[in-house]
């Protein structure tokens, strides 16, 4: 029987995801723990997202859309996160789905633990598969990334602890490592949730390099500590196989023998390797001169 109070909020912020938003809703709505909300906040999405999550009748769907878009997901969060009346908030993408017992599990994890955080596993697309060089692959299957595609938190510690608005990007990496401070955060491997295929062309490889947000991890190796603590936390500032590849652009061969090339679509991504090292250099180290910062 669902409370009227729910003890797990549910948080997914959206934008124009119409492919996704249903099977991402429908995943929530399906969990085996039976008393939650979802609260969705929709960043003023121009195609039919609304109107998808509008067909739902389910009391549990809390839908919030902000008279304009912000594009500021650290301040979409903390509206999310004000509305919830859940003891426990969850995070997750709207072109994520969640295990039918992902509440249930990271409840569990809470209990075993008496942490303050757990973090969940993000499997791209299903279990046992092997992107190929034209996947844009998004997963956290070690942890310590603290993605909000498979976070949650007690709502006391949010209630303290928001996350930064001054942050473009990285944001919830941002509140995961200053939680981590406070206690530890788990990692649970059980605690699962599948991110939607996503398929890269050639502009996208290089559009790629713009969503690196090597500012911002600058800005969190200023905050929370030197290189030593980024590697540890896997927020890597250097990209040494790219550096090897734009020295010696043959390398880019190598990929002929790694499984990923597997359809003419990653083929035809092969000769755009090195021109995409290139621009990654030239957008780490001028990043590092602006900042005065030494990255090689």
């Amino acid at each position: 029987m669902i409370t009227d109070v729910p003890a797990v909020s549910v948080i997914v912020c959206t934008y124009n995801d119409r492919a996704h938003i249903g099977e991402c809703v429908n995943s929530i709505l399906r969990q085996t723990y039976p008393g939650l909300e979802l609260i969705i906040i929709d960043d003023g999405s121009t195609d039919d997202t609304p109107a998808i999550i509008q067909s739902y009748e389910d009391p549990r769907i809390q839908y919030i859309r902000p008279s304009e878009n912000t594009g500021m997901m650290g301040k979409l969060r903390n509206l999310g996160v004000s509305r919830a009346r859940g003891d426990f908030v969850f995070f997750t993408d709207a072109d994520c789905t969640a295990r039918p017992d992902w509440v249930e599990t990271g409840l569990r994890a809470f209990a075993d633990h008496g942490a303050l955080a757990v973090e969940g596993r993000i499997v791209y697309y299903r279990d046992g598969y092997s992107a190929t060089l034209s996947d844009i692959k998004k997963s956290n299957e070690f942890g310590g990334l603290w993605m909000t595609g498979n976070m949650a938190y007690r709502k006391a510690v949010l209630e303290n602890n928001n996350f930064d608005q001054s942050y473009s990007a990285l944001e919830d990496r941002e509140l995961g490592m200053r939680i981590s401070r406070l206690g530890p955060i788990p990692f649970i491997q059980e605690m699962v949730v599948y991110h939607a295929r996503e398929k890269r062309g050639i502009k996208q490889l290089f559009k790629e390099v713009e969503k690196l947000y090597f500012k911002e991890k600058i800005r969190l190796n200023r905050q929370y500590g030197d290189r030593n603590d980024l590697f540890q936390n896997r927020l890597h500032l250097i990209a040494p196989g790219m550096l090897l590849l734009m020295l010696f652009p043959p390398l880019i061969f190598i990929e002929l023998f790694s499984g990923r090339i597997k359809s003419l679509s990653d083929l035809k991504l092969l000769p755009f390797l090195w021109p995409k090292a290139v621009y990654l250099r030239f957008a780490v180290w001028s990043t590092a001169i602006r900042e005065k910062v030494f990255i090689l």
